[in-house]
């Protein structure tokens, strides 16, 4: 639980990336104007990462709100763009299509200070976009976001991560060739230099299920580009395995029912065949990196 009373407060920045997500952010602003932090301790920037996009204004708020545009395609360039205008201590990282809770940064931000740790990852929650979810819904549900997990593993996700600002000029910034897994990368570098991270559950975003399989197959496109800043491993042999973990949470998990069992089942190899399948384009060299 955050201490409400926590003194000095110190000074956040907020990182939003955006590309063409527009709508969704206007949702994920609005969720920023309920943070119980103070609002005076707090700024935004919104990096439009888009560079064909008409010139955009950000709509009427009580937020210290700043847009910034970075031509230069991908996330990381983005977020990078926005740590070097960023005032805060602590830079937190969001994206656009999330929407943070009223406490999210509130119980970030304390969860720093009583562990006395440079970085927190927070929960993301994934939430359907009805009360029938389909199985892709359910599929992103399961295995998008593995938050906890990854803290044990010293990185987490950016749609929920909080880092002292100093911190990029000892690790470096983050990788601005890649378009997927660059924060995995990031964190794994700061681990590396004894930066440790810790888990705080009640500093939570919620982001929306993918809901179509077109959605599920450009993220999978996508993070397939970014495994290879890996060493070389056998990533070609194990790719054609089947998902022994996901098999096993997707048969633990008591709320599915038996057909839906077997379609996740099905659906969670062809995923990773496809993630096999792209990888080694792109290794031939027959496929570029995209976004989209």
């Amino acid at each position: 639980m955050a201490d409400v009373n926590l003194s000095p407060k110190p000074y956040v920045t907020v990182i939003i990336p955006v590309y063409n997500q527009w709508d969704q952010l206007s949702l994920c602003l609005r969720a920023l104007e309920q943070q119980t932090y103070p609002q005076e301790q707090i700024e935004i920037l919104v990096i439009d990462n888009n560079p064909t996009d008409v010139a955009r204004t950000l709509p009427e708020s009580k937020l210290n709100l700043t847009l910034l545009q970075q031509p230069k395609p991908g996330s990381y360039a983005a977020r990078n763009l926005g740590i070097s205008y960023a005032q805060g201590e602590v830079l937190a990282f969001t994206d656009s299509d999330c929407l943070p809770h009223p406490n999210w940064i509130l119980e970030g931000i304390s969860t720093m200070v009583n562990f006395q740790v440079p970085r927190v990852g927070g929960r993301v929650q994934v939430i359907f976009n009805s009360s029938n979810p389909g199985i892709v819904e359910q599929y992103d549900s399961l295995f998008s976001f593995p938050q906890e997990q990854l803290v044990s593993q010293g990185t987490a996700v950016t749609a929920n991560v909080f880092i002292k600002k100093h911190l990029f000029s000892q690790v470096g910034l983050f990788d601005e060739t890649l378009l997927s897994g660059g924060d995995s990368q990031w964190g794994r570098r700061a681990q590396n230099l004894g930066y440790p991270i810790v888990y705080a559950p009640e500093s939570m975003i919620q982001h929306p299920a993918r809901s179509t399989l077109k959605e599920l197959l450009i993220k999978t496109r996508r993070i397939s580009a970014g495994v290879l800043w890996n060493p070389p491993s056998l990533w070609f042999l194990r790719g054609f395995h089947p998902p022994v973990g996901q098999l096993v949470r997707i048969w633990k998990e008591p709320t599915l029912r038996l057909f839906e069992r077997f379609a996740l089942s099905l659906l969670a190899y062809g995923i990773k065949l496809t993630k096999t399948w792209y990888r080694t384009l792109l290794v031939l060299g027959v496929h570029a990196p995209r976004r989209s």
